[in-house]
C-alpha cells in the first residue's frame, strides 16, 4: 500500500493507517499487487467504517431480525421446518440484507454476537410455534452460519 502526498498528514499513524488500507486492498486483488490510497479508497475506508460502527450498535440495540422461510417435504406437501433468513432492521436505512454486511460482520468478529442473537429469537419462535401445534408436526429450524463459528468455541453454547 502506497501514500502519495504526506502534506496532507498531521500524524503518522494516518499515514500507516491509509498505507495499510492501501495493501489490503491490494491483496483482494491478488498477489504481487499495489494499490495507491486515494480519495475513492478513503471513502470506502469511511464507509467501512461507519457500517461497522453502526453493526457494533446494532448488536447492542438488537436490531436484527429473522424472516422465516418455509421449508417443505415435496412428496407430502406438509410443512417440516424454516429456514432462518437473517435482516437488519437500520433505524434509518431500513431493512438490510445480508449481502450488505455479512462480509464487515465476519472480518470484525461481529458474525458471532450477530449470529447468537438471531439464533435465540430463531429457537424461541420454534419453541413457540411447535407449543401452538400441540406436537401436530415436529418442525426443525436451519440457521446459516459462517465459517467463523466453527472456529469458535462458543458455537456450541
Amino acid at each position: 500500500g502506497v501514500v502519495l502526498n504526506t502534506r496532507d498528514y498531521d500524524d503518522p499513524e494516518n499515514i500507516i493507517r491509509d498505507a495499510d488500507a492501501a495493501m489490503y486492498h491490494a491483496k483482494e486483488n491478488g498477489k504481487a499487487q499495489y494499490k495507491i490510497f486515494d480519495k475513492t479508497l478513503h471513502k470506502k475506508a469511511l464507509h467501512l467504517l461507519e457500517r461497522e460502527t453502526d453493526l457494533r450498535k446494532a448488536v447492542n440495540r438488537d436490531e436484527f431480525e429473522n424472516h422465516y422461510q418455509p421449508i417443505v417435504d415435496l412428496q407430502t406437501a406438509s410443512l417440516v421446518g424454516f429456514e432462518a433468513l437473517i435482516r437488519w432492521n437500520h433505524p434509518q436505512l431500513g431493512l438490510i440484507y445480508p449481502g450488505s454486511f455479512i462480509s464487515i460482520a465476519e472480518e470484525t468478529g461481529l458474525i458471532i454476537p450477530i449470529t447468537q442473537l438471531i439464533a435465540q429469537q430463531a429457537c424461541e419462535d420454534l419453541c413457540r410455534w411447535q407449543e401452538q401445534l400441540q406436537d401436530e408436526l415436529k418442525l426443525t429450524m436451519n440457521i446459516n452460519l459462517s465459517s467463523k463459528h466453527f472456529m469458535s468455541p462458543t458455537l456450541l453454547d
